[in-house]
């Protein structure tokens, strides 16, 4: 079977303290997102430094108190 899934390139996202980065992914796509430096929260849940979180099927938003910088890659499936 041939691999058919498409990624795009990464890009890292810098948020402000009390800032929100709101994304919408559909079933046939995913969306990753790593924090790499700061404070983050998923519905409340924190983030930790360094670990890649996948997401599909979904509307959600990452918020921060403090500030964080992401990276978020998009994979269509």
């Amino acid at each position: 079977t041939t691999n058919t899934a498409t990624t795009e390139p990464p890009r890292t996202i810098e948020l402000d303290s009390d800032h929100e980065f709101r994304f919408e992914v559909e079933f046939n796509k995913k969306v990753t997102i790593k924090l790499l430096k700061g404070t983050a929260e998923v519905f409340g849940t924190e983030l930790a430094i360094g670990v890649t979180y996948t997401f599909t099927g979904r509307k959600a938003a990452v918020y921060t108190w403090h500030g964080c910088s992401l990276e978020i890659s998009f994979l269509l499936l």
